[in-house]
């Protein structure tokens, strides 16, 4: 797209220009502007999916048919087995974390090298009777059970992409 130069000077109130260098006559060129991606996004291997092979049920499931996602969370990881790991590593990067776990677990919300006041836990969004307890200062583990099914939303009072929910399940 060309477009004049000049037609960027503005007067001010005082007589001098916004754009005093460069203003004249000349054409200019504006710069195409850089396609755009999608992100690419790999399984727990570091591998990169076919796309025309569906999503594997073992790892994750749909949530409730017709239900809006809670706190971003279209799936859930299955960690209803139990030998599973449900600790929530709650640091800056966490990103969306989705879990399902049976009714009876704990999960853990786990601030490592950093500390609940700056990233505080807080319930957010689901069932009306949600368990999570806000956590604020202090960097020990937060260890939640979940006696009733559910989900349950939450979120980090600061960063509010620091998100996700536990779908507890008989």
């Amino acid at each position: 797209m060309k477009r004049s130069i000049s037609t960027l000077c503005v007067p001010l109130a005082t007589g001098t220009f916004l754009f005093a260098l460069g203003c004249s006559s000349n054409d200019v060129t504006s710069p195409t502007p850089a396609p755009t991606t999608s992100p690419v996004v790999t399984d727990a291997g570091g591998a990169t999916p076919d796309a025309a092979s569906p999503p594997s049920d073992a790892a994750s499931s749909d949530a409730s048919v017709g239900a809006s996602p809670l706190n971003g969370c279209a799936t859930y990881e299955d960690r209803t087995a139990a030998t599973a790991d449900r600790t929530v590593v709650w640091i800056r990067s966490v990103g969306t974390v989705c879990l399902r776990i049976k009714k009876g677990q704990s999960v853990t919300w786990n601030p490592k090298d950093t500390d609940f006041s700056a990233h505080p836990l807080k319930p957010s969004g689901g069932d009306a009777t949600n368990p999570i307890v806000a956590q604020g200062p202090g960097n020990a583990p937060y260890v939640q059970a979940f006696a009733s099914a559910g989900t349950f939303g939450f979120v980090c009072g600061f960063h509010f992409d620091m998100t996700g929910a536990i779908q507890v399940v008989e």
